[in-house]
């Protein structure tokens, strides 16, 4: 018995050598001997696609092969075009090959490609692709359908789109696209009767535009004035991304007057990224709504604004007293009003200690003394006739809180004026006096609190105790000019030896009244006696009449 020598030849064969990519597809591999027996022997597939699969991989050929094995559906070839399937029995040291023509399945997918990173709101234009599941361009007929772009970018624009595919399009169409979003990106390609049939390319990076606005954020509301509080500055491009290349100087500024900055400019640096934190960088003292203004004049950036800040006051550190009339009627009500300031010149609307009032005059009287401020108060207390001034003269009104003395006020330069005439006082005439001989006196008008009634022109009449007494006149009207005070020049003239008292009296108001008592006046001395041709002798003291 003669057996096959070693295998010499091998061969691959196939009824057709063409087929569709991702199809199965059968072929046969011979084995034979030197002398054309059919000889055994380990095949193993390979394939110029790698993608190829095969089944089994490796093949062992047994006697009952007779030389002659059929790989049915064993190659499964990818990538379209010329390919060769390979057998090489390696022990044997032989090889054959199948060549086979791979043609695209029908489409499945679409390849975008071709847009490039880039800056926000630059155009530019991409592909997109119909191909095969396998990533294989399509035969002939071409794709004729219609395809939608979209983007992850909400505000990027496409066109155009949709589109229908042409078949001078040979599978390829040219889009333009502007990306306006800074970020990763993506675009999609989608046909509208079979959305199965997709493609995207991904990880399309958007940079930021050069800025061109400012915005300021963050500052806290309400705040306290004289808190610092922390603020940050972003720029931004044309379309709302953070102008991360940003590398301008900012200025701050504010709608307080009494606004200060830790720095009032900044150079921003590229590792601000476009974004600055000044970080307790801005005190506001001025309370009521406020803000704060972020700038960059050089570069034209439209400015930055953080409003509506609530500045509150902070606590008390003053008070103010004020509205006290003046001129004012002594012993007439008056009415105050005190009114708490912080250290800012803001009224101090959280105020609620207790102040007391005092005054330069001795005979004041308030209507409190004390006073607890209130939540409602707000700062500010209305003292209606709460203080009654009663001196004449210049005076002065003052608050002060009862626990904080260096929290105090005062409401100077009151001229206080007299009241009208309450009282007549007689003083002046000389005691003792000689019977007979006139004497001045004076009558000064006061009112109830012991001021001079310097505008009283009420007409007073004198009268005596003594029964005898003339004056000169016995009747008098004050005028203006006097001032509430009038001196009677020898006005009175006392003849009763004793003690005797003047009287002055208003003539419509007999309750203004004065005396000046205790008028001593002694008995007139005789003349003496003369002899003819002698001087008569000289009493020492005034001459009797």
């Amino acid at each position: 018995m003669v057996t096959a020598a070693a295998a010499s030849q091998l061969t691959l064969s196939a009824t057709s050598n063409s087929t569709v990519a991702g199809s199965p597809y059968t072929f046969t591999a011979t084995l034979l001997d030197p002398y054309g027996n059919a000889a055994t022997g380990n095949v193993t597939l390979s394939s110029t696609d790698s993608k190829a699969t095969f089944s089994p991989l490796t093949y062992a050929f047994t006697a009952a092969d007779n030389g002659t094995h059929t790989f049915t559906n064993g190659a499964t070839l990818f990538t379209a075009g010329a390919q060769t399937i390979t057998g090489t029995d390696a022990a044997d040291k032989i090889s054959g090959n199948l060549p086979v023509t791979v043609t695209a399945s029908t489409p499945a997918a679409f390849v975008v490609s071709g847009f490039p990173n880039t800056i926000a709101g630059v155009s530019h234009t991409f592909t997109v692709t119909a191909v095969d599941a396998y990533g294989n361009l399509l035969p002939s007929p071409a794709y004729t359908g219609t395809v939608a772009l979209t983007t992850t970018d909400s505000k990027g624009t496409i066109t155009p789109t949709p589109y229908t595919f042409q078949a001078s399009d040979n599978d390829s169409a040219t889009f333009t696209a502007t990306l306006d979003t800074a970020g990763t990106q993506t675009i999609t390609a989608t046909d509208t009767t079979t959305p199965s049939i997709t493609g995207t390319e991904t990880g399309i990076v958007v940079t930021a535009a050069a800025a061109q606005s400012l915005q300021l954020a963050g500052f806290p509301s309400p705040q306290v004035a004289g808190t610092p509080g922390t603020v940050t500055a972003t720029a931004f491009d044309q379309f709302g991304n953070v102008a991360t290349g940003f590398t301008g100087t900012v200025t701050l500024t504010s709608t307080d007057p009494q606004a200060s900055f830790v720095a009032s400019s900044y150079a921003f640096t590229a590792a601000d990224a476009g974004v600055h934190k000044f970080t307790n960088g801005v005190t506001l003292r001025t309370a009521g709504t406020q803000s704060i203004t972020v700038t960059d004049t050089p570069d034209a950036l439209t400015p930055g604004t953080d409003a509506g800040i609530v500045v509150t006051p902070a606590a008390a550190k003053s008070l103010q007293l004020t509205g006290f009339p003046t001129p004012q009627v002594a012993g007439t009500p008056g009415t105050v009003t005190a009114t708490l300031y912080d250290p800012y010149g803001n009224v101090a609307t959280g105020y609620t200690g207790i102040v007391t009032f005092t005054s330069s005059d001795p005979q004041a009287s308030f209507a409190p003394v004390s006073y607890a401020f209130t939540g409602t108060d707000a700062g500010v207390h209305t003292f209606v006739n709460g203080a009654t001034l009663k001196t004449a003269g210049t005076q002065s009104i003052t608050a002060t809180d009862s626990a904080n003395a260096t929290i105090t006020g005062t409401d100077a330069g009151i001229v206080v004026t007299p009241a009208a005439a309450a009282s007549l006082k007689l003083t002046g005439y000389p005691t003792p006096q000689v019977a007979g001989y006139s004497g001045s006196f004076t009558a000064t008008a006061f009112d109830p609190y012991g001021n001079v009634a310097t505008g009283y022109t009420g007409t007073v009449t004198l009268t005596s105790t003594d029964k005898q007494a003339s004056f000169a006149p016995a009747s008098y009207a004050f005028t203006a000019a006097d001032a509430g005070v009038h001196t009677f020049k020898n006005g009175a003239t006392l003849r009763t030896a004793g003690t005797q008292s003047i009287t002055a009296t208003d003539t419509v108001t007999p309750s203004i009244a004065g005396t000046d008592a205790g008028s001593s006046s002694p008995r007139r001395r005789p003349r003496p006696l003369s002899w003819p041709g002698t001087p008569p002798p000289r009493w020492p003291g005034p001459r009797g009449r």
